[in-house]
């Protein structure tokens, strides 16, 4: 299936200020944040007042939502000083932690309120320089510089919720439902309140993940029937790529995708209703241009 991108019927809500979480939402499993891969994933602290998911792209590079840095009662950026990125942080414990000295945007961001209308979202992205190389430590991803995913892949989405802000957490594979237009991707997993800033993830053909793009929004679109379809909002790692260095990231241990898709299973909170052995098949074996391709509906 298709979503126009140009229709107005979406309703959108800035995940680092309001969502509620939903049924699908309680699928997501929880992940090992101390441990690599997944200790390059972080929060971004505000301050104290508020945070969003992060995620290093770099050894003092963190990528995040433009919303998470931008306070809305001042109508003004937040000082470099008063954001800080906790790589791997979970329950009290954290690999490393920078402050910011340098927020990169775009200049054409002008979010005035909450809820920016469609065309804003391709700016809703930001790249913290950090005031320590933590990345040395706790590893980064690497962003996708060629093909983004299409239509019908699979892709992955981590990252912290405000309801579970202790731990970060991953979805079950979720499918692009619109390819890049108009600056955004759209997938169908629902990505909780917290989960703003967090990446869109894609498995290469050597297990590696590489970042896709960075989350936005919840996107509602209200159907003739009465229902709504809920989908996610993201920033394409395309749209900001030249303000990251390109370089070779640390390598991910054989195997650690894998093994954490599993571990979900085996878990309380871990995937339900989901075939994951077929998952996993399609996500290894069934690659195009490093990520899964899944056959259309």
């Amino acid at each position: 299936m298709e979503i126009s991108l140009r229709t107005r019927a979406f309703a959108l809500v800035l995940l680092a200020l309001l969502a509620p979480a939903s049924a699908q939402a309680l699928e997501r499993g929880p992940l090992a944040g101390l441990e690599r891969p997944w200790s390059a994933l972080g929060r971004i602290n505000a301050a104290g007042k508020a945070y969003c998911s992060g995620v290093l792209v770099g050894r003092a590079l963190a990528l995040t939502a433009a919303h998470c840095a931008y306070n809305f009662e001042t109508r003004r950026w937040r000082e470099p000083q008063d954001l800080s990125f906790v790589a791997g942080y979970m329950t009290g414990k954290y690999v490393a932690s920078a402050k910011a000295k340098r927020i990169i945007h775009d200049p054409g961001m002008k979010f005035l309120d909450r809820h920016p209308t469609l065309s804003l979202l391709p700016t809703d992205w930001a790249i913290l320089e950090l005031d320590a190389p933590i990345g040395e430590r706790a590893g980064w991803f690497p962003l996708v510089r060629g093909a983004l995913p299409e239509t019908g892949d699979l892709v992955l989405q981590a990252g912290y919720r405000r309801d579970r802000p202790y731990a970060p957490e991953l979805s079950p594979p979720c499918r692009v439902v619109a390819t890049p237009a108009e600056g955004l991707i759209f997938h169908d997993c629902v990505v909780p309140e917290g989960g703003s800033g967090s990446p869109l993830l894609i498995v290469s053909s050597t297990g590696g993940l590489s970042v896709a793009g960075i989350h936005s929004a919840q996107v509602h679109r209200g159907l003739t029937d009465g229902t709504t379809e809920v989908y996610s909002a993201v920033v394409p790692a395309s749209t900001f790529a030249l303000h990251v260095p390109g370089g070779t990231a640390p390598p991910v241990a054989v195997d650690a995708v894998r093994r954490a898709l599993l571990a979900q299973v085996r878990t309380p909170r871990g995937f339900t209703g989901i075939n994951l052995a077929d998952t996993m098949s399609r996500i290894y074996g069934m690659r195009r241009n490093g990520s899964a391709k899944l056959p259309q509906p």
